[in-house]
Order: structure tokens, then sequence, then C-alpha cells
């Protein structure tokens, strides 16, 4: 069965998804670096989110243990110049 986690990191800082032994990170079910709300599970992008937010995390954490992912515009660029971001990524371990 997998398990779905969640994380909310604010902009600069950085964050280790992980799925503890034995599971890898399947699928980045949300994720979105910008102003995101909601909760764990009801997730939703605001008025600024980097559209390959999905694909970078997907690129970075799919199928391993745990990575580390930053909160920064050079990991995901820059959706809305002078607003204090943070990300927010729900996955599924597995």
């Amino acid at each position: 069965a997998s398990t779905s986690k969640c994380a909310t990191v604010a902009e600069s800082s950085s964050t280790t998804l992980s799925c503890g032994a034995g599971k890898t990170i399947g699928k980045i079910s949300f994720a979105s670096y910008g102003n995101p709300t909601g909760a764990c599970g009801a997730f939703s992008t605001g008025s600024c989110n980097a559209a390959t937010s999905t694909q970078k995390l997907d690129a970075l954490c799919k199928g391993k243990s745990s990575c580390v992912v930053a909160a920064s515009n050079a990991t995901f660029g820059d959706p809305c110049p002078g607003t204090q971001k943070n990300l927010r990524v729900q996955y599924t371990c597995q």
C-alpha cells in the first residue's frame, strides 16, 4: 500500500522528502512553488505557481528513498518576482 506524505517549505529553505526503509518516492501528486493554499491532501495552486514544479520534483525525487529539495528561484524559476513564496508537495511512498 502506498502512503501519502506532504511537505511545506518556505522560500530559501530546503526540506528532505523521505519514505523510510525499503520504500521509494513514487508519484508526486501535487507540487507548487508559489503561493499554494490548503492542507495536506487538499492543496491547491494559488495565483502564483511555477508551472514546472511537479516535473522538477519528479526529476529530483522519483524512485529515490529520499531527496533534498530547495524551495528557491534557482530550482523552480521565479513565477512572481517580489513575492515571498513557498513550496508545497504531496507525494506517495511505495
